[in-house]
């Protein structure tokens, strides 16, 4: 992002008591009554204009991975101080019209502008929050001029998980890039925020396969309490202890068989994780003359509904392994094929694995929070 542009953002939060007899038993209590005054922490944690919502005010930042981290560092704050006797909440906070501002310097207010924030941002997160609680907050394209620049006020807040939060920022500087390339009228807009080589694409995808999943379980922002998505109510021991939904599993290229490591100098950069290793090998030449990608049972369980029979001419099939391995095998017609030619086909399989299994752990995510 060039230097002459700024994000930042004001996001509020809601604030309910935790009952020291009944922890599950929560009633909403006025911000002001918690936080006193409007400079607790000097001014980075404070009230909103009517002292019944609170909201961070992190610096702002050139980058949106930065302004996330500034808010991480304030949620760790607010534990700290609060953890034990509150909850916090986002979304539509009930009987409040709780906001998530995204702040911009170095960049107009357009109508085009705009509504990239509008399409990309407030109309996903008002699809799993209580978004008429907001009433006329939660008109499109409302913005209002600051000392700044200008601030974006038509989503909800979006504090309630690291996924939405990163998610939401990272979105709001692709946009940034986007308008700025001239490219907002352009039909590829989506496939520039979801694929395109940056490092805060895979952000954005997790951020909407969240929200998909949300809105399949009927789950609202709302029900999630912040300090626990962020993973604030935890001791260092017990976090340790928190099962990681983080995917780091790796591939493991066994070069024994034909063409196999030729294969793998088109896949040395590929960057996809999975849940646990997989092993990439060559299938027999005695299992047939077809040019075919097996896949390992648990694999293919995962793709069946993702992935056609067949992919630029390959045919994808099932494969018994060594139990508890998972495992891609080439056939040996298929590794006689271009090298270039076979990682890409083996690429789209990958990272069809790969969004699988990212979906899968933001599924836990929200289980977790539920």
């Amino acid at each position: 992002m060039p230097s002459a542009i700024t994000i930042g953002a004001d996001p509020e939060f809601g604030i309910k008591e935790i009952s020291s007899s009944n922890p599950q038993a929560q009633s909403i209590v006025p911000a002001r009554k918690v936080i006193h005054g409007s400079n607790l922490l000097g001014s980075s944690i404070g009230l909103d204009g009517s002292n019944v919502i609170g909201e961070l005010r992190p610096n702002p930042a050139s980058t949106a991975l930065e302004l996330y981290q500034n808010i991480d560092s304030l949620l760790s704050q607010l534990a700290t101080t609060y953890k034990k006797e509150y909850a916090f909440y986002a979304g539509s906070y009930p009987g409040y019209a709780t906001g998530g501002h995204i702040h911009f310097g170095g960049i107009s207010p357009s109508d085009i502008f705009l509504r990239l924030l509008d399409r990309f941002i407030s109309n996903p997160l008002n699809k799993v929050s209580y978004a008429k609680r907001r009433g006329s907050y939660a008109k499109l394209s409302q913005y209002r001029n600051q000392p700044h620049g200008w601030e974006y006020r038509s989503c909800p807040s979006w504090l309630s998980a690291p996924i939405v939060t990163k998610g939401v920022l990272c979105i709001a500087e692709a946009l940034i890039k986007i308008f700025q390339n001239g490219e907002a009228g352009t039909r590829t807009i989506t496939r520039k925020l979801l694929y395109q080589q940056d490092p805060t694409n895979g952000s954005i995808r997790e951020f909407y396969s969240l929200i998909r999943t949300l809105k399949k379980d009927n789950k609202k922002l709302e029900s999630i309490e912040i300090l626990q998505a962020w993973g604030k109510r935890e001791d260092i021991k017990e976090r340790k202890k928190r099962k990681n939904i983080r995917l780091s599993g790796v591939l493991v290229w066994k070069q024994e068989h034909e063409n196999v490591g030729r294969i793998q100098t088109f896949l040395e950069n590929y960057s996809g994780t999975f849940r646990s290793p997989i092993i990439i090998t060559g299938a027999r030449q005695d299992r047939g003359s077809r040019e075919i990608i097996y896949l390992s049972n648990d694999l293919l369980e995962k793709m069946r509904e993702r992935i056609p029979k067949r992919m630029c001419g390959v045919a994808i099939a099932s494969l018994a392994p060594p139990i508890g391995e998972r495992v891609i095998a080439l056939s040996y017609n298929l590794r006689q094929r271009n090298p270039a030619f076979v990682a890409k086909v083996l690429k789209t399989v990958l990272n069809r694995i790969h969004y699988i299994e990212r979906e899968g752990a933001s599924q836990e995510c929200v289980e977790s929070l539920a």
